[in-house]
């Protein structure tokens, strides 16, 4: 018999009815739980981390920390990812506050922000001084001194 395996018996005959074996998440080969999909441990009674944390054979992204009954991912921060899974790429600087940041890394900037991590005030071109408007705004002055 396998590890938490529940048996329902038959008051009348004293056999076992039917039997849940492996947690229900499993099945009982020569006294040992082969487990389903998504589920690990002696008995298939914890949730294994999904999608390998993210990571490959090239990189770790971040590994499994086995808890019962849900395992969770620990992410690489200095690989900035983040996510359930870590799945997610952090953007530079949370982009600066000024915009959104994508789960690839790269910001959408908000109006009147600019660069990789939206921190570039972009001055509006209608308030940028040419030599018309410098000429205009010399007058007013001159005349607000005199």
């Amino acid at each position: 018999m396998c590890p938490n395996t529940l048996c329902y018996y038959d008051i009348d005959t004293i056999n076992p009815s039917e039997c849940i074996q492996c947690s229900g998440h499993g099945t009982c080969v020569k006294g040992a739980c082969v487990c389903n999909e998504g589920y690990i441990g002696d008995d298939c009674s914890m949730i294994d981390c999904k999608f390998n944390c993210s990571s490959t054979k090239e990189k770790v992204y971040g590994y499994c920390v086995y808890r019962y009954p849900i395992s969770q991912c620990v992410c690489n921060e200095s690989l900035k990812r983040g996510g359930d899974y870590c799945e997610k790429l952090f953007c530079l600087n949370n982009c600066a506050l000024n915009g959104e940041c994508l789960g690839d890394g790269t910001c959408v900037c908000d109006n009147l922000y600019s660069g990789k991590d939206c921190s570039v005030f972009v001055y509006p071109a209608e308030f940028a001084f040419t030599p018309s408007k410098l000429w205009l705004f010399f007058l007013i002055f001159i005349n607000f001194i005199l």
